[in-house]
């Protein structure tokens, strides 16, 4: 009975444990997805209106017309399509049974999604800097391949151990973007400094 009861406390503990790491994951990751999405609106908007100012100064904005509709209408995309997710509320949800599957879907979905509008973003400014007399390198392939979110999610339903590789996919795509940003941003610096 002692053994029973002694192994009934190592579970409790060990479930309480899981939660715990599961919620500091899920709130890190979608506090920093929030972060992030903030961030990239402002470099967005700051890089369309550069473009604005840059064609005007030269007298060259009728040649950039077509690239600065395309990157006003990925800005307005993104900003109608990634709408901010609270961080505390949803790993609250996540904690909820079936709710913690759309948790985790949405973290598995957004950085596929929003890595595609941002490597649309890049090409067009890549394209529209070009005409103003500026050379940047864009890479010509996206960074994130687009991930089967759905079988991962019926697998992590029929067991449970693939929610750490499903994990491990999110936690990697959202560097790899992130990475790839970051050098996009220093390259776009060094060349208006």
């Amino acid at each position: 009975l002692h053994g029973a009861h002694l192994g009934l406390s190592a579970s409790a503990i060990g479930l309480v444990v899981t939660l715990v790491l599961y919620c500091i994951l899920n709130y890190k990751l979608l506090k920093r997805m929030d972060e992030h999405r903030k961030r990239e609106m402002a470099l967005r908007m700051a890089i369309i209106s550069y473009l604005k100012e840059k064609g005007a100064e030269t007298q060259r904005a009728q040649l950039i017309v077509n690239e600065i509709s395309a990157l006003e209408s990925i800005n307005q995309e993104a900003m109608y399509k990634e709408k901010e997710r609270t961080p505390v509320l949803w790993t609250i949800l996540g904690l909820l049974p079936i709710l913690n599957l759309i948790v985790m879907y949405f973290l598995a979905e957004f950085p596929f999604d929003h890595d595609k509008r941002w490597h649309a973003f890049t090409q067009y400014t890549q394209a529209a800097c070009q005409k103003l007399g500026i050379n940047i390198m864009t890479p010509s392939w996206s960074t994130i391949k687009e991930r089967p979110n759905v079988l991962l999610l019926i697998l992590t339903l029929l067991f449970s151990i693939v929610v750490f590789v499903w994990y491990y996919f999110i936690i990697k795509d959202l560097n790899d973007h992130f990475t790839a940003q970051w050098r996009f941003e220093d390259q776009l610096m060094a060349l208006l400094r």
